[in-house]
C-alpha cells in the first residue's frame, strides 16, 4: 500500500489516499480535509443502496457482524463499486485524533515555502516524497492536475529480507512529528484496507485471505 497526501490548488483542500498497488492502483478510501468522521462505538449497520445514492456502510458490520451482516455488507460493497466506482465508508476504525493530526502536519508542510519542499523531491515518478505543484498529468493527459502530494510507503526493519525491495520513505525537517503521525494514519488505513480486501473476496469467489496475501508487505 502506500499513503498519497495531498494538496490541491487552488484552494485548501487537502486528501489522504490509501492505495492497493499490487495489481492495479485502485482506491480503497479517500478521506477529505473536513471529514465526516465516526466514532468506532456507533452502532449503525449497513442498509441497502438507495437508487441514484452513493451508498454508506459500516465496516463494523463486515469486522464485527454475523454472518447475514457480513453478506449484507459485501453485497451493497459490491453494488456500489459496480455502480459508482466507490462507497462512503463508516466505522472504520481510524480514530478521529489520527485523522486530525495527519491533516494537521499536512497543512503545516504544505504550507511552507516552495524552495523548502523541493528539498524533498526524489526521482521523477513521485513514489516516495514530495512532488511538486503541476508536475504530475493524467494518463494522456495535456494537462498538468492541479495539485502537490507527498508519497508514504511502507517500511520495513534494517534486518528485515524485503529492506531495500521498495524506495525508502523520505520525511521532511518539519514538521517533527510529520513522520511519527504519518506512519500512524498509513498502519490505520492498511488494517481498515485489509478488511475492505476480505470483504471483497466472496463476491469475487476466491479465498478470504486471498487479496490481504497479495497485499501484506506490498508497495
Amino acid at each position: 500500500m502506500m499513503l498519497e497526501i495531498i494538496f490541491r490548488h487552488p484552494g485548501s483542500r487537502a486528501d489522504a489516499r490509501v492505495r492497493d498497488d499490487v495489481t492495479t492502483e485502485s482506491e480503497i478510501a479517500t478521506l477529505h480535509a473536513e471529514p465526516r468522521l465516526y466514532t468506532p462505538h456507533s452502532t449503525h449497520q449497513s442498509q441497502p443502496m438507495p437508487a441514484n445514492r452513493v451508498p454508506e456502510l459500516s465496516l463494523k458490520s463486515f469486522t464485527d457482524g454475523d454472518t447475514p451482516a457480513r453478506e449484507a455488507f459485501t453485497a451493497a460493497l459490491m453494488a456500489g463499486l459496480r455502480h459508482y466506482g466507490f462507497i462512503i465508508l463508516k466505522d472504520h476504525g481510524i480514530k478521529p485524533h489520527v485523522l486530525h493530526d495527519a491533516y494537521t502536519v499536512s497543512r503545516e508542510f504544505f504550507s511552507l515555502t516552495d524552495e523548502e519542499k523541493r528539498r524533498y523531491v526524489r526521482g521523477v515518478d513521485g513514489q516516495r516524497g514530495y512532488t511538486p505543484f503541476g508536475r504530475e498529468h493524467a494518463k494522456d493527459a495535456s494537462v498538468a492536475d492541479l495539485k502537490e502530494f507527498w508519497h508514504i510507503g511502507r517500511e520495513f526493519e534494517d534486518a528485515s529480507p524485503l529492506a531495500g525491495t521498495f524506495p525508502m520513505n523520505v520525511w521532511p525537517a518539519r514538521p517533527a512529528t510529520f513522520r511519527s503521525t504519518l506512519l500512524t494514519l498509513f498502519e490505520s488505513l492498511e488494517h481498515a484496507g485489509f478488511a475492505m480486501l476480505a470483504a471483497l473476496a466472496p463476491a469475487l469467489d476466491v479465498a478470504p485471505q486471498y487479496f490481504q496475501k497479495m497485499a501484506t508487505n506490498g508497495n
